[in-house]
């Protein structure tokens, strides 16, 4: 029998596949033509500006092709648009859509609001702990890479958050 020490791994991305499908059925039920694995596509493009696939993919760790579905996707429910640069005719330039920035508000209230349900009865020192331990886990996954990734995350989460 494997030791539970072991099955860390195996548990936070369980608790990560239960938290993504509940935001997905949440945003199903609210008509937010999104699901949560486009989440950081577009909260990139909101807060950045226009990028290349390129820029995308290192801003939000995704690999070319998963990348590439997803703006698909995003672009075939009106939430982004794709042009080809001016500079290089080779290069899209991918940019977030009006209607995508007015559906900031309602994503916001799904994420604050499932978040919320999720930690309800768990206390903010466990929360503080728990959360040194997934950075600490990225660490050690990635090194000083999901040190920058994090930063900027928190930046681009500081962002959107003054979007009303």
């Amino acid at each position: 029998m494997v030791p539970i020490n072991k099955l860390s791994g195996f548990f936070l991305m369980q608790a990560c596949r239960t938290f993504q499908q509940k935001i997905n059925k949440l945003f199903v039920e609210d008509n937010i033509p999104l699901n949560i694995d486009q989440w950081p596509v577009l909260l990139c493009l909101i807060t950045d500006g226009a990028q290349t696939q390129q820029e995308l993919a290192i801003a939000t760790q995704k690999d070319k092709a998963n990348l590439g579905r997803n703006i698909e996707a995003l672009e075939r429910n009106g939430l982004v648009e794709r042009k080809v640069s001016k500079t290089d005719r080779r290069k899209k330039i991918v940019s977030a859509s009006p209607k995508a920035i007015e559906l900031v508000p309602r994503i916001k209230a799904v994420l604050i609001n499932q978040s919320d349900f999720t930690t309800a009865d768990i206390a903010e020192e466990e929360l503080e702990v728990f959360r040194n331990v997934i950075r600490k886990m990225m660490y050690n996954a990635q090194g000083e890479q999901s040190e920058v990734f994090l930063k900027n995350f928190m930046q681009k989460i500081e962002k959107i958050s003054k979007i009303k």
